[in-house]
């Protein structure tokens, strides 16, 4: 995740976090804030606000789940960097409710953008995401099979299991605000 701090104009600083930026006022005498001016020339593509009602992915930061992002609408937002949201493929334990929870902004992301692949399938190592266990882990294609199958590895948590085509999407990250192809591991 990226971290920056910048300032724009007189007194006001930008912490940059993930692809998201926050404006902060300082004050006129704090002399450190000549000292951290870069270039501003981008910031305006960072800004990414999360509002009722958009799908996103939201990371499940807990052991086990670190490359995986799970589908989910943002209720409201609770609290400074806070959203409430409903998860659409994870349900609350013994019930068939859909799980409903407070996350911070860091673990949320806007849905990645579909993207039609240009030659015919996935290629051996190729980094992808696959839809697994409720959402989209993040693996390596270690096999490509005859039948349009692939096996994929996930290093979480050093399992391979056999996906079919469609279960399967190009891996891109959220980088700086704008998301990056990833093609190799």
């Amino acid at each position: 995740m990226g971290f920056g701090l910048s300032v724009l104009g007189f007194g006001l600083v930008v912490l940059i976090w993930n692809g998201l930026f926050k404006r902060r006022y300082a004050s006129a005498g704090n002399s450190t804030l000549s000292k951290l001016k870069r270039n501003t020339e981008n910031l305006c593509k960072l800004e990414i606000s999360f509002v009722e009602g958009m799908h996103v992915e939201v990371s499940r930061n807990k052991k086990g789940f670190g490359d995986a992002w799970f589908i989910a609408t943002i209720i409201k937002e609770v609290g400074e960097n806070k959203f409430l949201v409903e998860y659409q493929t994870l349900r609350k334990e013994n019930e068939n409710q859909l799980l409903i929870k407070e996350v911070n902004v860091v673990e949320i992301r806007p849905t990645p953008p579909h993207e039609n692949l240009e030659r015919g399938g996935f290629a051996r190592l190729e980094k992808v995401d696959a839809f697994y266990n409720a959402g989209w882990w993040v693996g390596i294609i270690f096999k490509v099979h005859d039948d349009s199958s692939y096996s994929v590895y996930f290093r979480e948590i050093c399992e391979e299991f056999k996906f079919k085509h469609w279960q399967l999407r190009l891996h891109q990250e959220w980088i700086n605000g704008k998301w990056v192809r990833v093609f190799k591991a």
